[in-house]
């Protein structure tokens, strides 16, 4: 008895510790994150500088590139509107890069996030605006109202104008005036917008060709087109870019260096030793990036619709499919994350059990195909059994009738 309170107590007090412990290193863990995100977003006015300083220095310059990636390039102007702004940042980036391919043209970790940062925007520009257009619909259909409004000042209103044959009118707005377009027509808008905003498309997939064809065996370009291809609706294209991904035997989105350059840029600009090799831990994992672009927005309905439709076939590879991505990237993540691998197989899982009805169906009806047998095949069965037990018991019975023979 003795000897349990012992064990029980030594217990209890290992379970504080480690609570203690692990409540500690939380709180480390945010007051780095607090104290670095500070350093730099003070430091990033500085980096147009900084940059200037060192024209020639390649990781330097990627650094910064890494830098404004992360945290956003500094805001010049406070009085401007958040899309100036995002326009502003986009333009640093940008010009950010092209002092990178100045000193080298095919600088695998410069192309890589140049790229995904155009697919970014343009998957960031088209979605907010399809949603926003989407949202004034459902708004007027559920008043039961035949036209929309859209305002000026929104990034909706920039694609629409007056000569559009669904607009059928505008209203004076603010002052000084501007006007807001009246919409009545919402499928040919939701088209028009559509083909407005994938005008860039062509362009984007071109520059992502380009970046790719100086790093052909890198599966990373194939999931940016893949995502690129599921956000306008091409599904076959985009299964198509992630076979050709998974098949390959390299992946990378230059983590690594990006880490290495902006820590250089960092400790240039007196960042602490302590804070330098807290960043140097932390990755931007492109599973994040997958997960939200192509399983989210592609592959997870994809596979619903196969199940849907009842091909277990096609859904189980669709999911098989994602699982060979999952792990083909993040085998460059630092922690590890495997949270796209666990969806995709927990739809495998409920797509393969029997408490899955549909499949449940299918089991009990090869089951039920494998055991019974036709009736004109168990009667004859069940008939020569009969016949065979009283052929026997006769033959017992004249046996015992028989006398004895005299000696």
């Amino acid at each position: 008895m003795r000897i349990r309170k012992t064990i029980l107590l030594s217990l209890f007090c290992f379970i504080l510790i480690n609570q203690s412990i692990l409540t500690t290193c939380a709180t480390n863990l945010e007051d780095d994150w607090d104290r670095s995100d500070k350093f730099i977003l003070k430091l990033l006015p500085e980096l147009p500088a900084f940059s200037d300083k060192h024209p020639n220095d390649l990781e330097i310059q990627l650094g910064i590139v890494g830098l404004y990636f992360r945290y956003g390039a500094p805001q010049t102007d406070k009085n401007q509107s958040s899309e100036e702004y995002v326009l502003e940042q986009n333009q640093m980036f940008f010009a950010q890069c092209k002092k990178v391919f100045s000193i080298d043209p095919n600088n695998k970790p410069a192309l890589a996030i140049f790229s995904k940062k155009i697919c970014s925007k343009f998957l960031a520009v088209r979605i907010s605006n399809m949603e926003q257009l989407e949202r004034l619909i459902n708004v007027a259909r559920g008043r039961n109202s035949k036209t929309i409004e859209i305002f000026p000042g929104t990034s909706l209103r920039k694609y629409f104008s007056e000569e559009d044959a669904c607009v059928i009118g505008k209203l004076p707005y603010g002052a000084p005036v501007v006007y807001s377009f009246l919409v009545n027509d919402f499928d040919l808008a939701t088209r028009q917008l559509q083909e407005k905003l994938d005008d860039g498309f062509s362009n984007v997939l071109a520059q992502i060709n380009d970046a790719q064809n100086k790093d052909s065996h890198n599966a990373y370009y194939n999931y940016l087109k893949a995502a690129l291809f599921f956000e306008i609706g091409d599904k076959d294209k985009a299964v198509k870019e992630i076979e050709d991904g998974v098949s390959k035997n390299y992946f990378s989105s230059f983590q690594e260096e990006l880490a290495i350059a902006m820590n250089k840029v960092l400790q240039e600009a007196g960042m602490p030793q302590n804070l330098l090799d807290f960043l140097l831990s932390v990755r931007n994992p492109f599973e994040d990036f997958v997960s939200q672009t192509i399983w989210h927005a592609g592959l997870s309905d994809l596979g619903k619709e196969y199940e849907a439709n009842e091909n277990i076939k096609n859904a189980e590879y669709i999911y098989e499919l994602t699982i060979k991505m999952a792990k083909q990237i993040q085998k460059e993540a630092i922690h590890g994350t495997q949270n796209l691998d666990k969806a995709a197989q927990s739809r495998i899982n409920e797509l393969l059990s029997v408490e899955n009805p549909k499949q449940k169906e299918k089991i009990v009806e090869q089951n039920t195909s494998s055991t019974k047998k036709p009736f004109g095949v168990a009667l004859p069965i069940a008939g020569a059994a009969v016949a065979g037990i009283i052929i026997a018991g006769l033959f017992l019975f004249v046996r015992k009738k028989k006398p004895k023979q005299a000696g």
